[in-house]
């Protein structure tokens, strides 16, 4: 494997508390509390983590790390975040219909009449006549 050419700012430099906020979704992954007998206390010293640091770290650096980044309002083929209006390439909303009068319609119209959810995975809770259709 290739060394990186670029020193580490994940563990000890300047960057480092921005590098701890943008890796805190995956700490679980990571370490944390547990029984030393279970192996390492982390994860986070192994070399593939911190060329993954080092990989997202420029983009913390220069403010363009957008995991978890809060969308306000609806998703779409634009969206706000940090007011701020961005294409959003990654979205299900690629016919547009996210919004649309009459999907939303039908949509309440399901829930009222199936409710939010089965209650249960089909095997232990019974097929219900959507299965069907």
């Amino acid at each position: 494997m290739r060394a990186s050419k670029r020193p580490s700012k994940v563990f000890g430099g300047p960057a480092e508390p921005v590098l701890q906020q943008a890796a805190a979704p995956f700490v679980h992954l990571f370490g944390g509390e547990q029984d030393p007998r279970q192996g390492p206390p982390s994860h986070l010293e192994t070399a593939r983590a911190r060329r993954w640091f080092e990989t997202v770290g420029w983009g913390v650096e220069a403010g363009q790390y957008s995991y978890q980044q809060p969308v306000e309002g609806r998703a779409g083929p634009r969206v706000r975040v940090g007011g701020q209006s961005l294409l959003l390439i990654s979205a299900y909303d690629y016919l547009g219909l996210i919004g649309h009068p009459a999907i939303e319609q039908a949509a309440v119209a399901a829930i009222r009449h199936f409710g939010t959810g089965p209650g249960g995975v089909r095997l232990l809770t019974g097929t219900s006549e959507l299965h069907r259709r």
